[in-house]
């Protein structure tokens, strides 16, 4: 392809792209040219039936000329303002393009497409190679880092997608059961778009049976203070479909896909599936680890903290901090055990859990350490504070009355405040040691 002599044609048409397209089995296909010709050779092929300006173009065997206020598409991704299509022979049409373009005449703009055809020939191999380490590129640069979370991975797959095809606006969505993620990513930030998620998945349905290419679009979309103009949807994964790709071109710069585009596309949304299902993976692992070890510091019949999540609240307080104990024991559980049954006394200990929540702040610890005792560490409280907590646990109490008998609930407490260089298990022994007394009285 001699670059220099198609540079020159264009020029002397003020053309600032020129497109050599093959015909051939209903087929269009960019074999060169100058500005997009030669950017996009080889990467654009596309369907004549998909193609009204060049069908016309071909139908009539002339010159088809257009020119507009703003870009239209002419062929393909290719837009413009002002464009000349020209057949040339049996097997080609010439595409002239630009802003420019002064109005030569149709005569002339056929002897430059000749002479265009001519200097064209063939795609060089190191164009062809170029072309296919741009896919691999594409996905090294995805594959390069791997976020933990979904939501940072789709952001993730996002800006690269969007940086490697050069597009406007570039959008993931992944769908893990009820729940979905969206991603924006624009050519002035991110940003997010509540009304957005109905159409993606709608638009995912469409991408299901195969790739969504819309080279112009029939309704223009507005999004992010932008409106598109084309788009191609990619889904990630298959059956379940994981989720779904989709990138965009925006009026301020309208163009469409070409082939190339196509196919890193569709690479990235191949990577894309196994770096999504990787985050979901170390999410569903991070959840069930989080909820093993819930589990491990929780007593099962109250949801209260238990004696290991106890200790381990104890070892956190620093020595200088000023802390609070409460210890309780609820009052009768084994005659109700013994009368009533085990459901009655596992009802009365839900019923002494509760009152001794609705008596604490958020920042306070309660915590079961076994049958019927509770310990309660009052995160920078006083004995005062204590006292106010028991008389708020007894105030609750006496409102409650068992289904299954005609009992009550109360609760002997003892309370302590640390002491200027007491430890807070030294603290609790005290007034765990009041509970003892309380008791026998």
């Amino acid at each position: 392809m001699n670059e220099i002599a198609l540079g020159v044609i264009a020029d002397a048409v003020r053309a600032s792209d020129l497109l050599v397209v093959e015909r051939g089995d209903g087929l269009l296909h960019l074999a060169g040219g100058h500005g997009r010709g030669a950017g996009w050779a080889g990467i654009v092929e596309v369907r004549l039936d998909d193609e009204p300006m060049a069908a016309e173009a071909i139908a009539l065997e002339r010159v088809v000329r257009r020119s507009s206020s703003d870009a239209e598409r002419i062929v393909g991704p290719y837009w413009s303002r002002r464009a000349a299509l020209v057949p040339v022979g049996e097997a080609h049409l010439v595409i002239f393009g630009g802003d420019d373009m002064e109005r030569t005449s149709d005569g002339e703009l056929l002897r430059h497409a000749v002479r265009a055809v001519a200097a064209c020939g063939t795609i060089p191999a190191e164009r062809l190679l170029a072309d296919e380490l741009e896919v691999v590129h594409a996905v090294r640069a995805l594959m390069s880092r791997r976020p933990d979370t979904v939501e940072a991975t789709a952001r993730r797959v996002a800006a690269v997608a969007a940086d490697v095809l050069g597009c406007e606006i570039c959008i993931v969505l992944v769908r893990d059961g009820e729940r979905s993620t969206v991603a924006i990513h624009a050519i002035d930030g991110d940003h997010e778009d509540p009304t957005l998620e109905a159409s993606l998945l709608a638009l995912a349905e469409r991408a299901r049976a195969k790739p969504v290419l819309e080279q112009e679009l029939a309704e223009r979309v507005e999004l992010v203070g932008m409106t598109i103009v084309s788009r191609l949807a990619l889904q990630i994964g298959s059956e379940d479909q994981l989720g779904l790709l989709v990138v965009a071109h925006a009026s301020h710069r309208p163009r469409g896909f070409t082939t190339l585009c196509q196919r890193i596309g569709r690479s990235l949304a191949e990577a894309a599936e196994v770096l999504i299902g990787q985050a979901l993976l170390k999410e569903t692992m991070a959840a069930e680890r989080d909820r093993y070890a819930q589990q491990a510091r929780s007593d099962s019949l109250t949801g209260l903290a238990n004696r290991v999540a106890w200790s381990e609240a104890l070892g956190t307080i620093e020595p200088e901090m000023r802390t609070s104990f409460v210890a309780f024991d609820v009052d009768g559980l084994k005659q109700i055990n013994d009368s009533a049954g085990h459901a009655a006394g596992d009802a009365l200990l839900v019923a002494a859990a509760d009152a001794l929540r609705a008596a604490v702040r958020d920042r306070d610890i309660v915590a079961r350490l076994g049958g019927d005792e509770f310990g309660v560490l009052l995160v920078g409280g006083s004995e005062a504070t204590a006292r106010q907590v028991i008389d708020r646990v007894r105030e609750v109490a006496a409102a409650w009355q068992g289904e299954d008998g005609p009992y009550r609930l109360t609760l002997t407490a003892g309370w302590a405040a640390t002491r200027p260089g007491e430890s807070p298990l030294t603290a609790y022994s005290r007034a765990d040691d009041m509970l003892c007394a309380q008791k026998r009285v």
